[in-house]
């Protein structure tokens, strides 16, 4: 072999200290990332940690090296959960999932982990890089509309009007139990079903989505319109007295309807024979007063 020539030998210093620079610049990015990071093994032992998931656990870099992701920071009801997950890494499955995490002080917060399998030069899986981002704060603000949710419908659920929402494209996005009862189904069953599931006459349905429409674009309340529903479990037409509402969904992206349908069947029965006895020529007023 030739010797190296100065020119050969100041270009390999070069590519050198190229290198090196790379990956000085490689690390200064993994420490200064603002989300946890950290390189495990097969047998998911941490190699690498960076301080933003240090400071996330309440643990050192170096407390965490050496010692597993369950070990160290996973509830044992979980581990079987998250030992899954690695089997899955470990033939090359990415996944990002959420998991409950505890720290070195005993408290806990929750996680969302970005993992993909980590591979050497040979193309061979050896361990797992994942990231961490602190999402209590969502997870708790999720759970507190959810306890809401659950209080609204409670509400909503004693109450023996029709209570409902739905988008401008007759979707249901809230229904309560009364609602629920009429067509022989659960309040979770409706959530997500078209009208035209319950109302296959299609000049009907079209009837109907066009009021929401109007409700929801023109931003006006509709009060006291009358309209008849068939009940599926008698076949029995009833009456009721509807007001409708325009509405914001809870992102704020799309305006939906809200409703409340009052049942008022039995006061168009009465008003229907009084009615008919001043047609009869029956003095009304007269026997109304009687006691």
């Amino acid at each position: 072999a030739n010797p190296p020539t100065p020119a050969r030998s100041t270009r390999r210093k070069r590519a050198e200290a190229a290198l090196l620079e790379c990956e000085l610049q490689f690390k200064a990015l993994l420490e200064g990332l603002g989300v946890g990071l950290a390189f495990t093994d097969r047998d998911d032992t941490f190699v690498h940690v960076n301080p933003r998931l240090a400071e996330l656990t309440g643990y050192t870099c170096q407390e965490m090296l050496g010692k597993t992701f369950c070990d160290l920071l996973v509830d044992q009801r979980d581990w079987p959960w998250i030992e899954e997950r690695m089997r899955r890494r470990l033939v090359g499955i990415t996944e990002v999932y959420e998991v409950r995490l505890h720290r070195k002080d005993a408290t806990h917060f929750w996680a969302e982990v970005n993992a993909v399998p980590f591979r050497d030069s040979a193309g061979e899986i050896v361990g797992s890089l994942a990231t961490f981002s602190d999402i209590t704060d969502r997870k708790e603000a999720f759970e507190a509309l959810r306890r809401q949710r659950e209080f609204l419908e409670q509400v909503i659920d004693t109450d023996s009007n029709l209570i409902f929402t739905r988008t401008r494209d007759g979707i249901f996005t809230l229904a309560n139990k009364a609602l629920a009862d009429l067509y022989q189904t659960s309040p979770g069953e409706l959530l997500g079903r078209p009208l035209s599931d319950l109302i296959s006459n299609n000049a009907e349905l079209e009837s109907i989505l066009t009021i929401d429409r109007k409700v929801i674009d023109g931003g006006v309340v509709q009060v006291d319109q009358e309209v008849p529903v068939r009940d599926p479990r008698s076949g029995e037409t009833r009456w009721y007295q509807s007001i409708k509402r325009p509405l914001l969904s809870p992102d704020g992206r799309e305006s939906q309807v809200l409703a409340v349908f009052s049942d008022i069947t039995e006061r168009r029965r009465h008003e229907n024979i009084l009615r008919a006895l001043v047609e009869a020529g029956y003095p009304v007023c007269a026997a109304v007063a009687q006691p």
